[in-house]
């Protein structure tokens, strides 16, 4: 479960936010009034920024950063409640994004299974739609990061093979 809360004053009047993440879907509670954020399990992990309003203006959290546990930011008006700085919302999932994403899920599909090869197949998947849709680096360069996501993913499964091979 996940949880972020945040304290601030919008229009001279004091908000308490807490987000959470839990199986059964996301919440947002505004100074004890408790909201479930309706998204489907696919679409949050399409695009995990949640949209409501606080005070009548639109706000949005997203998660901000990388790593294995995910930190959120509540935005009020696209300026981050945290920092004050504008925050740029997350980009579509490019079309040119799923051609990578599909040869990395390609891998468990040719390994006809096994765990480690889904990691490695869905995890790259994952990391190319994650950065495909990364607002603040240039097109170009998002490419050419997926692609590489996509080769190393490809390159660790061809170990994985060569290592499973010399010990026959």
């Amino acid at each position: 479960m996940t949880k972020h809360s945040w304290k601030f004053k919008l229009d001279g009047k004091e908000y308490n936010v807490l987000f959470e993440v839990k199986y059964n879907g996301a919440f947002v509670t505004i100074n004890g009034q408790k909201e479930k954020l309706e998204k489907g399990t696919f679409e949050r992990l399409l695009n995990p920024e949640y949209k409501f309003t606080i005070g009548g203006k639109p706000a949005t959290i997203a998660p901000k950063g990388g790593g294995l546990r995910a930190k959120f930011d509540l935005a009020i008006d696209e300026k981050s409640v945290s920092s004050g700085e504008a925050v740029k919302e997350s980009l579509p999932i490019p079309i040119w994004a799923w051609v990578f994403a599909i040869g990395c899920i390609a891998i468990p599909v040719v390994s006809l299974g096994g765990a480690i090869p889904a990691g490695i197949g869905f995890g790259g998947a994952a990391a190319v739609i994650a950065y495909s849709k990364n607002p603040s680096v240039t097109k170009t360069k998002r490419l050419a990061v997926c692609a590489g996501i996509t080769a190393v993913a490809w390159l660790l499964f061809v170990l994985l093979i060569l290592a499973i091979m010399s010990y026959r």
